[in-house]
């Protein structure tokens, strides 16, 4: 049998969402002969209170965790803060193994979530064109798709990558910046202007942000790699009414998104993006950050502010 690829988890502050994450994947049958790796960052100096002793349920849940072939914790003594936390944790196990299968704590994954990981991980090892394998399709559904498709943006939540990739990481949005503006590539790394990027960029730069996932994308943005997605979803994001890089109504649309409830098969096709993955895509987030919306958003956000007052 192939060896698995290990699992990696990033985790901190959050019990009920990491133990959502880790009840859905100890549930694929596929754990039972993988590794886990969980990353717990530390507590920051003005953590309260009720931080530290939320810090301390979420070590103590990881610590009793079981169903894995083996279960590797490795807790910060201080914080590291996320972006610092993923490029060490990724760094390390993928210098080990060549692969690895990373998770963040906030997730709920699909039965046959690392059964596709694993399977599409061997399949595109030595394809150089593939920088990883993503799993959260929230933009490209059936019946407009019938296959997996190739994309220029990768997926940061819940995803896979090879060490030849990951060793394309470049951690300087200076860098990062002016080699996108000097090959003219700007509207393409934005989605022709779907999504703004290339802002989140230069707030990195201007140390606004603190974000691995923008320089990553860029990084095999600039190298020309693409990600694999699934047909159908493996991973839905749960955290957004919690998390600290997402507004409640920029996530909104994933609270209905349907995980697969069968396998999906792979077969091995050269790596071109899908044209109307990419066409799907720009009118999703064109009609989900139009200015309508964001009144909406903006509109609801303040009747609920007014209900709870």
């Amino acid at each position: 049998m192939t060896q698995l690829a290990p699992i990696i988890m990033f985790v901190y502050s959050r019990p009920d969402l990491t133990q959502n994450t880790l009840n859905s994947l100890v549930q694929n049958k596929e754990a039972q002969n993988s590794d886990l790796f969980i990353f717990a960052d530390g507590p920051k100096p003005t953590a309260s209170d009720t931080q530290k002793d939320n810090i301390n349920k979420v070590r103590t849940l990881i610590a009793q965790q079981k169903g894995f072939k083996s279960v590797t914790i490795k807790a910060a003594e201080k914080n590291m803060g996320l972006a610092n936390s993923v490029i060490a944790g990724v760094t390390e196990v993928v210098n080990q193994y060549g692969k690895a299968i990373i998770v963040e704590d906030d997730v709920s994954l699909s039965l046959y979530f690392l059964k596709f990981m694993n399977e599409a991980l061997q399949i595109y090892e030595h394809d150089g064109k593939v920088s990883g394998i993503g799993s959260w399709n929230y933009f490209f559904l059936p019946p407009e798709n019938s296959d997996n498709f190739f994309l220029r943006h990768p997926d940061t939540i819940a995803w896979a990558t090879f060490k030849r990739a990951w060793d394309k990481f470049n951690p300087d949005a200076d860098f990062l910046i002016n080699e996108i503006k000097k090959k003219g590539l700007t509207k393409a790394f934005n989605m022709e202007n779907s999504i703004d990027l290339m802002k989140m960029l230069h707030r990195q730069k201007e140390g606004k942000v603190d974000s691995w996932a923008v320089r990553w994308t860029a990084s095999v943005f600039l190298q020309n790699m693409l990600t694999l997605y699934p047909q159908r979803s493996l991973s839905r994001h749960e955290g957004h009414t919690e998390g600290t890089h997402f507004s409640s109504d920029e996530m909104s649309y994933d609270k209905s998104l349907e995980l697969t409830q069968e396998p999906l098969n792979i077969k091995k096709n050269t790596a071109i993006e899908t044209p109307e993955a990419v066409n799907a895509y720009i009118r999703f987030h064109k009609k989900h950050h139009s200015l309508l919306n964001k009144i909406m958003a903006k509109l609801k956000n303040l009747n609920l502010t007014f209900k709870m007052h």
